[in-house]
């Protein structure tokens, strides 16, 4: 884990958006760091620009709906000097959550159905809201927007990644 190689971990703060007690068993464990426990939507408790680098892999698109992405974008940009903010592109043709082929670009039904039916986990599958790269640079004006492309299949985007490296 990256935590692990962190010179200066007591300076390192940690916030978690799911189970509270998880995420305390979790630093306990594994981050010797500062943990805050709140909502990516409405951060608060938190400071403007509280943060050196805000980095999130793969969350905007668990947040909900596009106004609560837009809530989740406009805190990233207020609590981070620099921020690196990476999500799956929703052009790709394979659903990276579930692994299967055209599945996002299905409607809500069939896509319940096709999970049900593969036996995964139904859990988040209502939650996860895909961008497009036109959506991330509406979500993020400032940043560089980059595209993130497999070598063995460089047509489509794998992620985009909005970038923002200076204050």
């Amino acid at each position: 884990m990256l935590i692990k190689r962190i010179k200066w971990r007591q300076n390192v703060t940690v916030t978690g958006l799911f189970n509270e007690e998880l995420l305390a068993q979790l630093s306990e464990k594994y981050y010797p760091a500062k943990v805050i426990y709140a909502d990516a939507t409405d951060m608060k408790a938190l400071e403007d620009k509280s943060f050196d680098i805000v980095f999130s892999n793969a969350v905007i698109e668990h947040v909900g709906n596009k106004e609560r992405q837009l809530k989740f974008s406009n805190e990233i940009r207020r609590v981070g000097r620099r921020y690196f903010v990476m999500t799956p592109n929703f052009f790709f043709p394979i659903e990276q959550h579930y692994k299967i082929p055209l599945l996002h670009f299905l409607p809500d039904g069939v896509r319940k159905y096709l999970i049900n039916a593969r036996r995964s986990d139904l859990g988040h599958c209502e939650t996860i809201h895909l961008l497009t790269p036109h959506e991330m640079r509406d979500l993020f004006p400032e940043c560089t927007i980059k595209l993130l492309r497999l070598t063995f299949f460089p047509f489509v985007p794998i992620s985009i990644i909005a970038i923002m490296d200076s204050e």
